[in-house]
């Protein structure tokens, strides 16, 4: 069992899983960043989710999370074909999920950083649903 860092800059995203509406999350495999490759989480692995805008002493600015489920998908078409119920837990903001009709939307609507969808046409995606510990 390990034990990883992730890094998030958008608080709406951390906000979801501070709420427990976001409980899977997802990245890029990109093996030619191998201090940022995240394919090797395994389940019971513990994730400690950093909020990088929290202000100093602010009891939220870690959480720690253990992995329960780990999925590798080659693309987004391959996600996008997920039951439905697996991705509105991937999905940040529940009213967007429900205008989703297909792979393009998806891409639009999720709003990714630049670059991440480009990394998982080129390597894939990794997500892991995972359960709050703190």
């Amino acid at each position: 069992m390990e034990q990883w860092r992730l890094s998030f800059y958008d608080q709406v995203t951390r906000n979801a899983i501070q709420d427990g509406i976001k409980t899977i999350e997802t990245r890029a495999l990109n093996p030619e960043e191998p201090e940022r490759y995240f394919g090797n989480i395994c389940v019971w692995d513990k994730i400690i989710f950093v909020n990088k805008l929290a202000e100093n002493g602010d009891s939220h600015k870690e959480q720690t999370v253990t992995v329960t489920k780990v999925y590798q998908r080659k693309s987004f078409e391959e996600l996008r074909n997920e039951d439905k119920t697996l991705i509105k837990k991937i999905y940040s903001n529940p009213e967007k999920l429900d205008k989703i009709q297909n792979i393009n939307d998806f891409k639009q609507w999720r709003d990714f950083i630049q670059g991440y969808i480009e990394k998982v046409e080129k390597n894939g995606l990794v997500w892991w649903e995972f359960e709050m510990l703190n």
